[in-house]
């Protein structure tokens, strides 16, 4: 199976890129186009050409980097729907439907 590796053009930008592939809101818009892309019918796949249309946050992601460079997946993944500007009870919703399919 092809893999689609990500590489930041910068290698400061590492945990920027990363939070923004496992931000919640991101895996949530991949899972209502995508899902079952993959192997499975709860699986994603995505092609080198829908990484790049994943959507971006209006407020940037460094706390949600530096959480990750920290090893706190959780904590980025509160500060990465906070960055996509999700109100409180959206980031209710969306962080407990992706903490149960990780």
């Amino acid at each position: 199976m092809p893999v689609v590796s990500v590489h930041p053009r910068r290698p400061e930008d590492l945990w920027l890129v990363a939070a923004v592939l496992l931000a919640p809101p991101v895996a949530a818009w991949a899972a209502q186009r995508h899902l079952g892309s993959g192997l499975g019918p709860t699986s994603l796949r995505l092609r080198a050409s829908q990484v790049l249309d994943l959507p971006l946050p209006p407020a940037p992601l460094t706390r949600a980097g530096q959480h990750l460079r920290a090893g706190d997946v959780d904590a980025a993944a509160v500060e990465s729907c906070a960055a996509y500007g999700l109100r409180r009870s959206e980031q209710d919703e969306v962080l407990s439907w992706w903490r149960a399919t990780r």
